[in-house]
């Protein structure tokens, strides 16, 4: 029981201590979300990086199995020319494998070159809708700032007018008094 109210006051505190914070500068969580989208938007961008590396090592490898087949299909035309139709058979047995890795590879690259693509259009929305933000961010500082400017200035305008009205009154009020004393005693 008593661990239980301890922790609903401690709660009750916290959130008052967060509506404060919250209050001292509405910007600032969304600024801070802001920064914490852009430091994963980086990371996105490092990883993109990354997987373009892979993708242009897979195109390599289909590019050296696609010379590998060319250079096998060359063989066995030489040897199906010489007459030597044993050697023939041998690279044509190599060929069909090296056929089939190529199909796989080109498969892979295939795949790979869509997800690629798949996330670099990701990484542009991410990086648009970052954009917008930092926008709405730059309009909401200038409005609270204009915001806060219009509340100062009625202060100072409040204040002036209170200064002034009460000065106004003192000297109507010293004015009347020489009036009064004037007719009480008449030169």
């Amino acid at each position: 029981m008593t661990l239980s109210t301890f922790w609903r006051g401690f709660r009750s505190q916290f959130n008052e201590l967060a509506g404060y914070l919250w209050t001292s500068d509405p910007l600032d969580p969304l600024q801070a979300q802001y920064d914490r989208t852009m430091a994963k938007f980086k990371e996105g961008r490092q990883a993109l990086e990354q997987h373009r590396a892979v993708v242009e090592r897979v195109r390599l490898q289909v590019a050296d199995q696609q010379g590998h087949v060319r250079e096998l299909e060359a063989k066995v035309r030489a040897c199906l020319q010489a007459g030597d139709h044993a050697a023939a058979r041998t690279l044509t047995l190599r060929l069909e494998e090296a056929g089939l890795g190529l199909a796989e590879s080109e498969a892979q690259l295939r795949c790979q070159e869509e997800a690629y693509q798949a996330n670099l259009a990701a990484i542009k929305e991410i990086g648009g809708w970052l954009t917008q933000v930092r926008g709405k961010i730059a309009r909401y500082d200038a409005a609270l700032k204009l915001s806060r400017a219009e509340a100062d200035l009625a202060r100072v305008v409040r204040e002036f007018s209170a200064e002034l009205a009460t000065d106004f009154r003192q000297v109507e009020r010293a004015v009347q008094e020489q009036i009064d004393r004037a007719e009480v005693h008449p030169v």
